[in-house]
This record gives structure tokens, sequence and C-alpha cells, in this order.
């Protein structure tokens, strides 16, 4: 964009006179609309606006007064409309030592919060001024500052104690679950070690029973037993946090319920060859022996091999599709913005050679698509 060169002195006073005369007066907002040129030139030959109204024998409007608030007049505008001033603003509040106590104890009586954080800006300010500290300003007014505090300091063992003993008598029962909200279950683990061993030392007894817990202890007994009989030993998840909370693991409720423990001798090369076998004429792929035959074999492979066992056959996926049905999914996915997905990445690199020549593909008619993926099949490798 080229820049405009300046107007001479002479081509100033012949815009600014068809400027009044087109819009009956000289203003610089009225300049800046519809004129900027001169706006800019006049600067170059006179000291001001008005000077160059002068010389080219034009009115010149002055801008209008500015206020320096909204909504007030300013001093010169009161003055000639012969307005009174306005009332003055409300002297600021001096505040000293005195007068500072007194508002704290006035709070005190209204039964208002003196913590730092809920009593007025002001008065906190001024009494960290006058006194160093709220804390002391609060001393001075006769109130203890860890009385007024919202974060009370922490627990000690006493009265940890004596809170438990105050909830027992009063009949709520003893556990996590219902002292969480009363107080923060990490202090008492920190000074006790565990929450029943806190409600154990303050002479009460630790209620094991969960509200959403469905097996009692006679129950989670019978029914191990009752699987026993139905040739069922593996525990669910539910019996398994249940033989934990009431007897500490799955081998002590087994115990308990008369029941024999699950015992296996471990694995070795022959039995797990014997296993795998087996498994394989069940037609079980043997997935819960693979860790064995890692450790056993080096690898699941090799311990098939030693078996006689054939490896089982993993589906290809997409990767194994050819080019019509490979593109045909590729459009399918980019209409319904959908990933690609592993396989069918893999499957277009290996039969396009790229992502971008399929998507190219992918990016023309359907027919024209199809043809263009069967001429090029002769020609790329599997």
């Amino acid at each position: 964009m080229t820049r405009q060169p300046p107007l001479s002195r002479s081509e100033v006073i012949a815009r600014l006179r068809d400027h009044a005369a087109r819009y009956g007066a000289v203003t610089p907002a009225s300049l800046a609309k519809h004129d900027r040129p001169v706006l800019a030139s006049v600067r170059s030959y006179f000291p001001s606006l008005e000077a160059a109204c002068r010389a080219a024998r034009v009115p010149a409007s002055r801008p209008a007064a500015t206020t320096r608030g909204k909504g007030r007049a300013s001093k010169r505008t009161r003055r000639a409309a012969g307005a009174r001033r306005s009332g003055r603003r409300r002297p600021v509040q001096r505040w000293d030592e005195a007068t500072i106590v007194g508002e704290i104890q006035d709070r005190v009586r209204k039964r208002q919060s003196l913590a730092s954080s809920r009593a007025p800006a002001q008065v906190v300010a001024a009494a960290r001024w006058h006194f160093g500290s709220w804390d002391a300003a609060l001393a001075a007014a006769g109130v203890e500052a860890a009385e007024v505090r919202l974060r009370r300091r922490s627990y000690d063992r006493p009265e940890i104690l004596a809170l438990l003993r105050r909830l027992a008598r009063s009949g709520m029962e003893l556990r996590s679950s219902t002292l969480k909200g009363i107080i923060k279950l990490d202090t008492v683990r920190k000074l006790f070690g565990s929450v029943e061993a806190a409600i154990r030392a303050a002479g009460g007894e630790y209620v094991h029973r969960n509200p959403n817990q469905k097996w009692s202890c006679d129950g989670l007994t019978e029914e191990l037993q009752a699987r026993a009989k139905r040739g069922i030993f593996t525990l669910t998840r539910g019996l398994s946090a249940a033989a934990r909370r009431y007897f500490g693991g799955a081998h002590a409720a087994r115990i308990a319920a008369g029941i024999p423990m699950l015992s296996r001798a471990p694995w070795t090369e022959a039995s797990l060859i014997e296993e795998l076998q087996a498994c394989a004429r069940r037609g079980d792929s043997g997935s819960k022996l693979w860790a064995a035959c890692k450790r056993l074999f080096g690898s699941v492979a090799a311990a098939r091999r030693a078996a006689g066992v054939p490896a089982t056959q993993r589906s290809k996926g997409m990767a194994a599709w050819d080019k019509p049905a490979l593109l045909a999914e590729l459009r399918r996915r980019i209409a319904t913005q959908q990933p690609l997905g592993r396989g069918l990445t893999e499957g277009l690199r290996r039969q396009f050679g790229s992502l971008a020549a399929a998507r190219a593909l992918a990016a023309g008619p359907a027919k024209e698509l199809d043809a263009a993926a069967v001429e090029r099949r002769p020609s790329d490798g599997a």
C-alpha cells in the first residue's frame, strides 16, 4: 500500500474552505471522518487546527468539554449552567488501635465470625498495620485467636480417644465409614497405625460389618461348604473380600469351614506336557498354562512343540483383506468419522504402500476405486 504524500499549504486551506462550505464547520472529528489527509497535513504548516481555520477564514468548532467521571459534569460545564456542586465524598475512616479493638468487640457481641477470612478486609488490614498481626489485635480485644480460626490445630492422641469414647456412648457404630465425616482418618492412622487400633485403644469394639456386605461370618462359612459340595473351590470377588474381612484370607476361611485347602504341586515339564495334551483334546487353548510354559520352556510355542500340540491359529483380521474390501472399509470409516485401527492400517500399508495412497484412491468414485484396485493387484506385493 503506497503512502499518500502530504498536502501543500494552499491545498490544506482550499480543502478546509470546501469542508466548511459542505459541512458547516471544521472539527477534528469531522475531518477524521470526511477528509483525513487534511487533518494529517495541518500540523506541517500551522500550530493548531484553529490557526489553520483562521488562515482559511472558516469557522472552527471547539471539542466538547470532557468529563472526568461517568455521569458527572465538569467544573466548566457546571459553572456555565449555574449548577451547584454535588455533595462531597464521604470521608475515609481513620483507624487507630482503640477503634480496631472496638470493632472486634462489636463483632463479638453480634456473634459474628472473627476469622481473618470472614472479617471485613479494611479492619483486618488496619489491625495488621497497627498491631503487626490479626492475632495480636484479637489478643488486645480479649479474644483467643485459636478459638476463632476456621481450621483448628491437629488432634492429638488424648483428644482422639476422648472423641471415640463420646461417640461410643452416643450409640454410634465405630468404623471407618462412620468416622470419616467426623475426624480426619489420616490423622488417626498416623497416631495409632490404623482406625481399628485407635478404637480398641479407646476401649471400644471395631465393627467389621459393612452395610453393603451381604455375607456374614456364618453365611460365608455355609456358602463355602455348599460350593465345596458342588465341586467348586474357587471364590468370587465378594467371597474373597468377606474371607479377608472375617478370617484374614481365603486359606483361613477354608480351614474354618472344614474344607480341604487348595494345594497343587508345582508344574514340571512332564506334568505341563500332559496338561497341554489334555487341553488340546478338550479344545481348550490352555491360556492359563502360558506362564508355566514360558517359565519351563521359554515360550508357549516351544512348550507346544514339546507336547506335540499344534499352535493355535489366530485370525489375521483386516491385515489379510484384499484391496476392494480394504477400500470399502476405509470409505465407510471416513464417512462415519471412525478411527482406522491397527488391522486396517496394516492392511492398507501392505496393499497400497502407504495410508496417503489409500486415502487418495478412497477419495474417488467407488467404481473407479475398485477398478484401480484390481488393476494394481498384480504389481503390488502381498
